[in-house]
């Protein structure tokens, strides 16, 4: 079981459910993929804001998460040091803003009840292993994060680690420095094969690697040109110079997915 958790007290969610399409603003786009794919691919992902204890009241460490499939459609991934700081602490307060666009919260601010992370993350005083399960509240009206959202994205075990055939993947998040960390910047793609030193490639397309806020960021296979649905087979976490690293997801990361993923239990 994951070391470090916590459960935060009941609180109603603002969602209001509205369609990303609905807006008249132009959001960022990969232009490999259908506007409806886009449009439930900005779905899926969004700001993470974590609050640690100590902190004053109104400050926000920001980071990225990602809606995964999962049985109760509730849960989302992200880095571990964005619940978890170098003090030993857990956050006290998680919320989520899946398809955040400056000011557009097209469906509102998710709270989250459970934040965990590996073991092997504590013990490894956070050098590896940087992952994080988040389990969302439902809406007021009982609704799930990915009955909102459209359903969220698979997750693979295994599937980047070293020695397996590397991967193309996408790697999309919400950097400080990209527009105040209001837009989700789409432009990394990345050839994602993980090293023993946890790196795993370059942006292949002439770009900036993410940076600060864009941790969390899931790296997704396989996106489908039509319907925006991918598998996520690691997270990015930090980079060294343009090289890009994070957590292969194995046996840790899939040990506390498992044992959360079915906390409210949504489908029969």
């Amino acid at each position: 079981m994951g070391a470090a958790t916590t459960t935060a007290a009941s609180a109603l969610v603002l969602a209001c459910g509205t369609a990303l399409a609905d807006a008249e603003v132009d959001k960022p786009s990969d232009p490999a993929l259908t506007a409806e794919a886009n449009e439930h691919l900005r779905g899926t992902i969004g700001r993470l804001y974590t609050h640690f204890p100590g902190q004053d009241e109104g400050a926000r460490v920001i980071s990225t998460a990602t809606v995964v499939d999962s049985e109760s459609g509730d849960v989302i991934l992200g880095a571990g040091h964005a619940v978890y700081n170098d003090k030993g602490e857990l956050a006290d307060l998680v919320e989520f803003v899946p398809g955040l666009h400056e000011d557009e919260q097209p469906f509102g601010t998710w709270q989250a009840k459970k934040w965990v992370v590996p073991d092997a993350y504590v013990e490894s005083e956070r050098a590896t292993d940087d992952f994080a399960v988040v389990v969302l509240e439902t809406d007021e009206e009982g609704r799930h994060i990915e009955d909102v959202v459209g359903g969220g994205h698979q997750i693979c075990f295994d599937c980047a680690n070293p020695g397996a055939e590397p991967q193309h993947a996408k790697v999309y998040g919400y950097p400080g420095e990209h527009e105040g960390g209001q837009v989700l910047d789409m432009s990394c793609q990345a050839q994602v094969q993980f090293q023993e030193n946890r790196r795993f490639g370059y942006c292949d397309n002439d770009v900036d690697a993410p940076g600060g806020g864009a941790s969390g960021t899931a790296l997704i296979a396989d996106v489908d040109g039509e319907s925006g649905t991918g598998t996520i087979i690691g997270v990015y976490t930090c980079k060294v110079g343009d090289e890009l690293c994070g957590t292969p997801l194995t046996g840790p990361e899939q040990e506390i997915f498992d044992e959360n993923q079915g906390a409210v239990g949504r489908k029969s």
